[in-house]
């Protein structure tokens, strides 16, 4: 096929992916208003922490490493790696100097689905499936799971990384060539998306070096430069672009991506099946996205007309795999029809011969699923090593690990069968798959949309008469501390006043926290309010449960400080907390 060929081919499939991509995004986002730019009331969740660590880095200066945004969170700041948005997003909208309050989160989401649909388009045809059979293997890797992720965490949610290694590799072996650019980019762009974007495209990546060194004991030559550019990427990023620019000790800065909290979110042995999402269970024992209240009505909490629950516990909800029935469908006949194509004999051989990929995807699964195993309701805790856990507990939502699993099933099933029946019979039997997939989600597919679409977020929840008073009071101030440092109180209007007013904010959210340095930060900011030495130029925000810490010492200095207070709300619940304001000298 000639190149030109080959763009024609790309360019009608994007085109048509773009066309059902945009249907998706309607129908998850209840319309199309998210793509209006000067609309961010619809931003919700850890997302809100992305847009207004934007509005920081976008109206602060050109640093290195490019990711740095220490004016939203002072000493505590963290690469922009770490608190979203995507870095290719923002660094476009600040080469073209783009308004920072302007969102480009919904045009980012459309593009991610888009690219969903079009590499599995590509993937059909790599495997050698027709035009049609192609469309709907690309509109079939629009999975529950997948949807799952774009209802909260807009960012986690960009699988075609995942695809798109999957599709190098895929190629790999049908033109024994190892694409260096290709890798590259997806480094590249899996970095700046996400840490954990990364690394599961890193395993994907990899997995035909390392194949090929066990079976051959010989690392392939073309690998080293593969090897090298991406190990020096992820060497140079992590220990100069996120641990450079939070301050505190060397041993601080790395310790700091080590929780200890490896095993809080499995994958459930039946998450592959299950279509309930599990989003409160068991909130007595950590964290749950929307604690024991209610789920808001625009979230899907089952993605199966029938309401089917296999069961789970607390934590399987960020490993949610569902694979829809229709792809359930695809897998148990690709099993079936390899069964009957090799018979007892040929498949013990291919087990032999594939015993490497086997073990290698065995050890992903096991890593998401961890020593903490769950099964439905049931729960076995193996053993507890605090060494295993701590040392593994980078990525403590280690059932995201799964989607690689999740993702080379859907492959290697929808390959058997294309590869294994005629041609009308592929199209037949992906179409009903099709059909089946969508039909069962349809239903609450429906619901979230219906209820979405009418539905009233407050984001931020910014009041105008707060705002001019804060304002009015601001004059001459360059810096809104907040005690204590790392808080999480009254977020996001804290950070909001401190932009809208060219401060730099000591409040701020990020994944990764040194809490070492908040703790010192604690003290230091404690004797300075203490001993009357708080700096002209600082405002520093209280929270009322912390008020008493410092309250004597406010006394003692009279005249010399002016305090005040508003009652903030907290989205997405209704209720407002109280932070008070402390600065020196009177406020005219």
């Amino acid at each position: 096929m000639s190149n030109l060929h080959k763009s024609r081919f790309l360019a009608f499939d994007f085109l048509l992916a773009s066309t059902c991509g945009l249907s998706v995004f309607y129908v998850i986002f209840g319309g199309l208003k998210s793509l209006n730019p000067s609309n961010v009331q619809w931003i919700h969740g850890d997302n809100s922490l992305s847009y207004v660590a934007q509005l920081f880095y976008l109206s602060d200066t050109w640093r290195f490493p490019v990711g740095s945004n220490p004016d939203f969170g002072l000493n505590l700041a963290t690469s922009l790696t770490y608190s979203g948005p995507p870095l290719p997003m923002a660094l476009i909208q600040k080469i073209l100097s783009i308004d920072p309050a302007l969102q480009f989160f919904g045009i980012f989401l459309l593009f991610v689905i888009t690219l969903q649909i079009f590499i599995g388009i590509e993937i059909g045809r790599t495997i050698g499936a027709n035009s049609l059979q192609s469309m709907v293997i690309g509109l079939l890797q629009v999975t529950p799971f997948f949807l799952y992720r774009l209802q909260f965490h807009f960012w986690i949610s960009s699988h075609f990384l995942l695809l798109w290694s999957l599709w190098i590799v895929l190629r790999s072996y049908k033109d024994k060539k190892i694409r260096l650019v290709e890798v590259s980019a997806v480094v590249t762009l899996a970095y700046f998306i996400g840490a954990y974007m990364l690394a599961m495209a890193l395993l994907i990546l990899f997995f035909p070096i390392a194949k090929e060194t066990f079976e051959n004991k010989k690392f392939p030559a073309a690998a080293k430069k593969v090897s090298l550019t991406v190990v020096m990427s992820v060497a140079l990023s992590f220990f100069i672009a996120d641990f450079g620019v939070q301050k505190g000790s060397a041993i601080e800065l790395v310790r700091m991506n080590f929780t200890g909290q490896y095993t809080y979110y499995p994958t459930n042995l039946l998450s592959l099946f299950n279509p309930a999402v599990g989003y409160s269970r068991d909130c007595t024992k950590g964290h749950c996205i929307f604690g024991e209240g209610p789920v808001p009505s625009h979230f899907i909490e089952n993605f199966s007309v029938t309401n089917l629950d296999l069961g789970g516990v607390q934590g399987n909800f960020d490993g949610f795999l569902y694979l829809g029935v229709g792809l359930i469908y695809l897998l148990c006949l690709s099993v079936i029809i390899e069964i009957r194509y090799r018979g007892s004999r040929g498949l013990k051989q291919l087990i032999t011969r594939q015993r490497f990929s086997i073990s290698y995807f065995l050890f992903v699964f096991a890593f998401s699923a961890t020593y903490r195993i769950t099964v439905g309701s049931n729960e076995f805790q193996i053993f507890d090593s605090k060494l295993i856990r701590w040392s593994l507990s980078t990525f403590r939502a280690s059932g995201r690990f799964a989607w690689i699993l999740a993702y080379t099933l859907i492959l290697i099933s929808i390959t058997v069968i294309v590869r294994r029946l005629n041609s009308k019979q592929v199209t037949f039997i992906l179409i009903f798959a099709l059909l089946f997939q969508f039909g069962d989600m349809f239903k609450p597919l429906e619901t979230r949309y219906s209820n979405l679409k009418n539905y009233k977020f407050n984001s931020f929840p910014l009041q105008k008469q707060i705002s001019e008073d804060f304002s009015r009071r601001s004059v001459g101030k360059t810096v809104l501390a907040y005690y204590p440092p790392a808080g999480m109180t009254g977020w996001p209007v804290v950070s909001i006043l401190a932009w809208e007013n060219g401060m730099k904010s000591g409040m701020m959210a990020t994944s990764r926290v040194n809490y070492a340095e908040a703790y010192r930060n604690k003290e230091s900011l404690r004797n300075i309010i203490c001993q009357g030495t708080l700096p002209m130029n600082w405002i520093v925000a209280i929270p009322e449960n912390n008020f008493a810490d410092v309250a004597e010492c406010i006394k003692d200095f009279g005249e010399k400080y002016s305090t005040w207070n508003y009652l903030v709300p907290e989205p997405p619940s209704q209720d407002s907390v109280k932070i008070n304001f402390l600065s020196k000298g009177s406020i005219q």
